[in-house]
């Protein structure tokens, strides 16, 4: 597993390594946000009992797929399989619609606190 911080790496030649900033202060601003999503005591990334994880949405005290999705898009590009799969396991788990014709694929909304089950609705 690569280390989040390198992402010369992970990412190729990024953005901000295009407009002049250091490898070194790339590094550590993608470890301090990496921190503060998935780690801090700030975090809006929790796991249960089951070994899955999920996302809030702090604006909705819900959680979305959208977020989900870009919590996943960030787990891959830190090469974080472990969180990757714990997401992508609830999403599979409680997202899908069981035939159900009127709701996409995914849920879209779910009502969680930090330890209790998941409740999702179609909206």
């Amino acid at each position: 597993m690569t280390n989040a911080t390198d992402t010369s790496k992970t990412l190729g030649e990024s953005m901000f390594a295009q407009c002049g900033y250091a490898q070194d202060a790339i590094d550590k601003r993608v470890s301090q946000v990496w921190h503060e999503i998935f780690e801090g005591p700030n975090k809006f990334y929790w796991e249960n009992d089951e070994g899955l994880a999920y996302v809030m949405d702090t604006g909705n005290n819900d959680v979305r797929t959208e977020g989900m999705s870009y919590a996943m898009m960030i787990a891959l590009q830190y090469d974080r399989k472990d969180v990757f799969d714990k997401l992508w396991g609830l999403g599979n788990a409680s997202h899908v619609h069981e035939g159900r014709s009127s709701c996409a694929l995914f849920r879209m909304v779910g009502r969680a606190g930090r330890y209790a089950e998941l409740e999702w609705s179609c909206t």
